[in-house]
Parts: C-alpha cells; structure tokens; sequence
C-alpha cells in the first residue's frame, strides 16, 4: 500500500481516504475519476490486491 500512496501523487491522482486494518483500503481521485485500491494479506505472505476505477458520481452525467 505504500508504494500505491507515493507513486499515485506523482502521475496526477490525490489522495482522499485511506483506512489501515485487516484490509487496507486508498481512495484517490483525478479529474472526473475515482480509484480504489483494496488490500488484504493471504495466508501465504502475499497480498489480495483489488483495484477499481470508475468515473465519479455527477462526472458530467446526470443520475437517474
């Protein structure tokens, strides 16, 4: 996670949350988007990485 939290800044995205527990979670935004990045440690020394992003609500379009 912490390389994702010093390298997003350097290519344009902010910061905007994180929570740090048994799964970690970093939310960024740039422009109209949004990205997630969700981790979580394995029983085998590894990480589960999920990251997700998607245009932000109200980016220009209206919800129905």
């Amino acid at each position: 996670e912490l390389h994702a939290r010093d390298t997003m800044p350097t290519t344009g995205w902010v910061l905007t949350s994180s929570s740090f527990s048994k799964t970690n979670l970093l939310t960024f935004t740039k422009g109209e988007r949004v990205a997630n990045i969700q981790m979580q440690g394995t029983n085998f020394g590894g990480n589960d990485v999920l990251i997700t992003v998607a245009p932000a609500v109200g980016a220009g379009t209206a919800r129905p």
